[in-house]
């Protein structure tokens, strides 16, 4: 197989986490100005809005019982476009539900029009994905605001750390231990759903490491693909070259999380720790993007975000001159959780390659 990370691909995936961020932490600051978030509080605390969660939570439960068990089925798309729809359609609602606290009239807001438009505009963009394809992204990042906004504002910042670790960990076991987070990639990939952003490039490597027979074998299987359609690629095979597809997808929750943890960070301690956060997210996704050029192997994403937040986080709590011993406690842990992974992810990934390597030169 023939394995290329593109460097406009990486700068691409990394323009738009940072795009999302700040997207992100500028809504965030209006509804705290706007007091939206008391709103979205006695939203909340709704009768009618716990019970029609309740029933959300019990048809996404049955959707996935339902897609586990028939897992081996030849077709499932019905369910995958209903466990898309749902989630979707749930998680943006909180990010137009507050952009419409934010800019529509205080009349229109109490009259409670905002949560028809809150919840329509998102099942709309879900539906119209279905025939235009490219809204993918668009419709993935508006769910993962969604989804940053409303835990980042109900979760207090050593809340929304834990969750962050506990998301991480389990992300940390799906890829390098059980694999099952490639298998749920897959599908998902395959299904062309609303839970990832995906930048693809086509990369001109040299043929001099092929024998002419992995050549020809690798030309046909560009033909079964239908990329020898692509004028690019046709560019590069006349100049000797062979086109390969480069393609990095990030999750919902690779996006969504970290927002969680600078929104909390804002609306728990402050703008300075918010920051520091969002220092450490970016740090987190470079660090991501740098391992997977080099090491060119699926890797979590969520695990180094978290390392660099923890350590980042870490070290402001501990220079804090208000932090007490319990939160300067707190952030050793925080810095060595955030050590311990990372360094794990650099030993795997390691061992790895230099498997790869034994294999490659047998």
């Amino acid at each position: 197989m023939l394995k290329v990370i593109g460097t406009r691909g990486v700068l691409e995936i990394i323009a738009m986490f940072v795009m999302v961020m700040a997207i992100g932490m500028l809504i965030a600051i209006a509804a705290v100005q706007h007091a939206s978030v008391s709103l979205l509080y006695k939203a909340f605390s709704s009768q009618n809005f716990i019970t029609f969660s309740y029933v959300i939570d019990a048809v996404l439960v049955l959707i996935v019982l339902l897609l586990v068990l028939r897992r081996r089925a030849r077709d499932n798309t019905l369910l995958f476009r209903a466990l898309e729809c749902i989630v979707t359609t749930f998680t943006s609602f909180f990010l137009f539900f507050i952009l419409f606290s934010i800019l529509l009239p205080p009349s229109m807001v109490a009259s409670g029009a905002i949560y028809v438009y809150a919840a329509a505009i998102p099942l709309v963009l879900v539906l119209i994905k279905e025939k235009y394809g490219r809204l993918r992204d668009f419709t993935t990042i508006m769910s993962s605001i969604g989804v940053g906004l409303v835990l980042g504002f109900n979760l207090p910042f050593e809340y929304a750390m834990i969750a962050l670790a506990l998301v991480a960990a389990y992300d940390y076991i799906a890829v390098f231990k059980t694999n099952d987070m490639m298998m749920m990639v897959k599908a998902f990939a395959a299904q062309d759903m609303s839970f990832l952003v995906s930048v693809s490039d086509i990369e001109a490597i040299s043929s001099s490491g092929m024998s002419d027979a992995e050549g020809v074998k690798y030309i046909k299987c560009l033909m079964e693909d239908h990329d020898l359609n692509d004028p690019e690629c046709r560019r590069i095979l006349e100049r000797g070259k062979l086109p390969v597809i480069s393609q990095i997808s990030l999750g919902e929750g690779d996006i969504g999380l970290p927002l969680m943890a600078v929104v909390s960070a804002y609306a728990s301690i402050g703008p300075a720790m918010c920051a520091v956060v969002l220092m450490g997210a970016v740090a987190g996704i470079f660090v991501t993007m740098l391992m997977l050029k080099r090491y060119k192997h699926p890797i979590p994403a969520i695990p180094p975000i978290f390392a660099m937040i923890g350590i980042f986080s870490g070290v402001a709590l501990l220079v804090s001159s208000s932090t007490g011993w319990v939160q300067s406690a707190a952030a050793l842990l925080i810095m060595v959780c955030g050590l311990v992974m990372g360094f794990d992810i650099l030993t795997i990934l390691r061992k790895m390659r230099k498997a790869a390597q034994k294999v490659k030169h047998r």
